[in-house]
């Protein structure tokens, strides 16, 4: 569940606005199309591609996502998947009984299993690195170092190809920037946006 955030001079005061895994397409293609409208970008977690390739050597292979989609759809337990998935991008909240609930709450109200597998099928086939260039906004990338469902290289590919990219790794394991310690994606978006020391 990577997010990125969108800043950008869309009405008299700048607009923030937190996407998803899907929206990321739509984001940089606003950011390609109508660069007037885009400020600046800032992507956590994000990736061009999650299909590996010589320039992404750690993003899934064919058969990690065949299988990957494949055990989806065998699912029969939508809460035994929820709670897998929470415990997956929200390593932090293990131990957090009441965390973890809450977590799976949000999933069950924001996604079912057909739109869960839709997505995967999505994510396997998305290839954005042919637009990278075109992306002509300041754009901030944050990955936490740990993050096991965030690609390190998709990260830093992403940054090095855009026209003024930044790249920059925090502490922590979890895939959501609000889960764990949020502090340093916050700083890291600060400085990016000139708020902060």
């Amino acid at each position: 569940m990577n997010k990125a955030i969108l800043i950008g001079n869309l009405g008299a005061d700048p607009e923030v606005r937190s996407t998803s895994n899907g929206s990321r397409v739509a984001t940089l293609s606003l950011a390609t199309s109508h660069p007037e409208r885009v400020e600046r970008l800032v992507l956590f977690g994000a990736a061009p591609s999650y299909a590996r390739s010589e320039d992404l050597p750690d993003a899934w292979t064919e058969e990690q996502w065949a299988t990957e989609i494949r055990t989806w759809e065998g699912v029969t337990s939508f809460s035994g998947f929820l709670d897998e998935h929470a415990r997956a991008i929200a390593p932090s909240f293990d131990d957090d009984v009441e965390a973890l609930l809450a977590l799976r709450h949000l999933l069950a109200s924001t996604m079912s299993m057909g739109a869960a597998i839709a997505e995967s099928r999505t994510l396997s086939r998305i290839d954005m690195r042919e637009v990278l260039p075109s992306v002509a906004a300041p754009t901030l990338v944050i990955r936490r170092t740990d993050d096991q469902m965030a690609s390190a290289t998709g990260g830093r590919f992403l940054a090095e190809h855009t026209v003024h990219g930044q790249y920059v790794e925090v502490p922590g394991r979890d895939s959501l920037p609000w889960v764990g310690d949020a502090d340093p994606i916050l700083r890291a978006i600060e400085r990016f946006t000139g708020r902060g020391t």
